[in-house]
């Protein structure tokens, strides 16, 4: 066992001020920590990679405070937490943490493969901070202060810069995660052929084509399905001739259908019914109308920019933040954010600011979703599900009042469609 891993009691993940910008709007309503990549939340990966040198030590989440308060009980179990792994969780915003000697401090920049981890982990053998660029990536410390320090330069590391990066490194870390799953917790599955991992009540209602494999926790395949690579699929189910080309995963109660690739799906998320999905990611308690179709490529084969970066992929779809609803046959452009709570009709060819109704192809006008009425959808949506309303709410409230600023132009009255 690495000696260092072996002497790690907490691990503190903080996250790094850029993203907030690269992941935005996302990250309104998400820590970082806890965006979803290949299956995992980002700080479960850390606590895999722990798992794999049989140590399970407390994670404590830097994050703002308003979601130090609210995110704690609006999720309910972590995906870990299935396989009986007693998971320890603090949110915490930076002014209430406190390091003992036996700490890492580890900055969410990091890809949280076990590769890249591994480097890391053998750089803080030799030097116990360590920066990239001259700014603070991961560290042994006991003083928080030490991350306005710069440590050795690392050279090689894998970075995460941006949401794109998500859809860039998904691919690798959901092989990684299936893997690591099956053979940490091999009691626990039913193999079927060496493609199918069944755990839990599990169904799969033939004909059903996998070509790739499968991990269903408590999830249903339903008839016609067509698997062509590596999926996830946890208390979730697909409708009848769903096509998942590759590198799909599901957190937590998700209904998927028509063809997907290379998405991660937060919790309570709905998409039924026909129309493409690729190289995207959704948030939670979204719901698809029938032929929303997402694209994740332009005419001219160029790189995708998203917020004006250069991603430096061909290939990358939207981001679907929390809480939001497409009308029938919508069509969103590549390289777009949809943001929280909006309602979007017909073609979508720009960024979408949180609470807006976006109505272009049939007025001008941009209307704002007023927060009474996003309230009471949010209820109507997650009646069925035990989900404390009140937090939720409280971060809802809260996302509103940051971005209000952005919506100064947009018509307060309620929109009708006649």
């Amino acid at each position: 066992m690495n000696s260092l891993v072996d002497k790690i009691d907490t691990v503190v993940i903080i996250e790094d001020i850029n993203q907030l910008n690269t992941f935005y709007p996302l990250t309104l309503s998400t820590p970082i920590q806890n965006i979803i990549i290949g299956g995992l939340r980002y700080f479960e990966h850390i606590i895999k990679y722990f798992l794999l040198h049989d140590k399970l030590p407390e994670i404590k989440l830097i994050t703002r405070n308003y979601l130090a308060i609210n995110w704690p009980e609006v999720l309910g179990k972590y995906l870990l937490n299935e396989f009986d792994v007693k998971i320890k969780v603090e949110y915490l915003s930076k002014d209430k943490v406190f390091l003992s000697k036996n700490t890492l401090v580890l900055s969410t920049k990091i890809s949280p493969t076990i590769e890249n981890l591994d480097l890391i982990i053998k750089k803080l053998n030799d030097h116990k901070l360590l920066s990239f660029e001259k700014k603070f990536l991961c560290g042994v410390i006991e003083d928080l202060n030490e991350i306005y320090k710069t440590g050795k330069e690392i050279e090689n590391v894998k970075l995460i810069s941006g949401i794109w990066d998500i859809v860039k490194v998904n691919e690798e870390v959901c092989k990684e995660t299936l893997e690591f799953l099956i053979n940490k917790f091999r009691s626990y599955f039913e193999n079927i052929d060496n493609r199918l991992y069944k755990y839990g009540i599990s169904e799969v209602e033939n004909p059903v084509i996998i070509k790739g494999k499968v991990l269903l926790i408590n999830s249903q395949i339903s008839a016609f399905t067509y698997i062509s690579g590596y999926c996830i699929l946890r208390n979730s189910k697909t409708m009848p001739n769903t096509i998942i080309r590759s590198y799909v995963c599901t957190y937590n109660d998700v209904i998927i259908g028509g063809e997907i690739k290379n998405v991660n799906f937060d919790c309570y998320t709905r998409k039924e019914h026909f129309g493409y999905l690729g190289d995207s990611y959704v948030g939670r308690f979204v719901n698809f109308g029938a032929g929303t179709t997402i694209s994740n490529l332009k005419n001219t084969y160029g790189n995708i920019k998203y917020r004006g970066i250069n991603t430096g992929l061909r290939k990358f779809g939207a981001t679907i933040c929390d809480w939001v609803k497409t009308a029938i046959n919508t069509s969103i452009y590549s390289g777009h954010y949809i943001g929280q709570f909006s309602q979007i009709y017909g073609v979508v060819y720009r960024d979408i600011e949180p609470f807006t109704i976006w109505l272009k192809p049939i007025t001008n006008k941009l209307y704002e979703v007023r927060i009474d009425k996003a309230i009471e959808m949010y209820k109507r949506f997650s009646n069925r599900y035990r989900i404390n309303h009140e937090l939720e709410i409280n971060l809802i409230k809260t996302i509103f009042e940051l971005t209000i600023n952005k919506r100064l132009s947009y018509a307060k009255e309620e929109m009708k469609l006649t």
